[in-house]
């Protein structure tokens, strides 16, 4: 077993650490686990059938059983930043569940990425504190890359595409501040990234460390390059984020 995980269940006293923290049973079975820090899951129904119910409601999280077409999916709600996505993935280590889907908005670094456009990346760049800690040591491993699983990549590819969405695969970096990000986006565009978020690094590192295969679905939702923001932001391009966010499940359906 990996390092991290031993040591974890040595100083917590319990054999389900899922269902203690986050009430889930990692006896479940699942098709997908989808882990979103942001995004309410009635915004991604759209006009899709779905069956929803709500398995917890904590104040830092939220969890959902959802039905679509033959699939299982785990949904899960967690607060902003990374440090919060670690902890959960860590925690399903013993889950019943090989697919993790990383879900959420993202920010655009160059002129030529529209407002809605998804990403699914093959690589990110931890600009977080939190990707350190899932190293044997903490030296020596600021802005290290991690990469998506390529099958599973390739699946949500065609399931995006055959849903009209706009794919690409970008350099995603993911960065622990959101205003303080702003002072240092040239250096991360001479990094090679593209693409901007909180979390996606972490995530992936985590998908290491419990041996599950994880990939992402991003939306742009902001371009810095074109001065396109988010909270200002109320023209036809935006709406094409909206849009395309009502579809999320259209997607994970195709998978």
């Amino acid at each position: 077993m990996n390092k991290i995980l031993s040591e974890m269940e040595k100083y917590i006293e319990t054999n389900d650490i899922l269902q203690y923290i986050y009430g889930i049973s990692s006896d479940e079975v699942f098709d997908y686990v989808l882990v979103a820090p942001a995004w309410e899951i009635e915004k991604l129904v759209g006009d899709i059938e779905v069956e929803i119910k709500q398995l917890i409601n904590h104040k830092f999280s939220n969890s959902y059983e959802v039905k679509v077409g033959d699939k299982r999916i785990l949904y899960v709600r967690l607060q902003i930043g990374a440090p919060n996505i670690v902890d959960f993935c860590l925690s399903c280590y013993k889950l019943k569940c090989d697919n993790f889907i990383f879900l959420g908005s993202a920010g655009s670094l160059v002129k030529d990425i529209s407002l809605g456009d998804c990403i699914i990346p093959s690589c990110a760049i931890s600009g977080n504190g939190a990707t350190m800690y899932l190293n044997d040591t903490l030296k020596d491993k600021f802005l290290q890359k991690a990469y998506s699983n390529e099958g599973l990549n390739q699946k949500l590819v065609t399931a995006c595409t055959d849903t009209g969405f706009n794919v690409l695969d970008e350099v995603v970096i993911s960065v622990d501040s959101v205003f303080a990000e702003y002072s240092h986006l040239n250096e991360f565009r001479s990094l090679g990234a593209s693409v901007i978020e909180m979390e996606f690094a972490s995530f992936l590192e985590c998908m290491r460390v419990i041996n599950k295969k994880g990939s992402a679905l991003l939306l742009i939702s902001d371009n810095s390059a074109n001065g396109e923001h988010l909270a200002s932001d109320t023209r036809d391009p935006f709406n094409k984020y909206k849009n395309n966010r009502s579809k999320v499940f259209d997607v994970i359906s195709r998978l």
